[in-house]
């Protein structure tokens, strides 16, 4: 039987299928991504989902994210 992609395994494979590119974030808990719209993404270990120019001035989009992914089968 198959396993299962994990949540994290899913938002960096979302991000990259719209052009993300990963960056060096400078932290241990969550990778940066950019995408071409100029949108600034970290993800987390556990599939935290963060937009925003910085970790610390990012907002969550977790629980958007996750129903976006559900309806298009990632």
């Amino acid at each position: 039987m198959a396993k299962q992609p994990t949540v994290h395994e899913r938002m960096v494979t979302f991000l990259l299928a719209k052009g993300g590119i990963e960056q060096d974030s400078g932290s241990r808990k969550y990778r940066k991504f950019a995408v071409p719209s100029g949108s600034i993404y970290w993800v987390g270990r556990m599939g935290a989902l963060r937009k925003g120019r910085t970790i610390g001035s990012s907002f969550s989009v977790s629980l958007d994210a996750n129903k976006f992914l559900a309806q298009r089968g990632f």
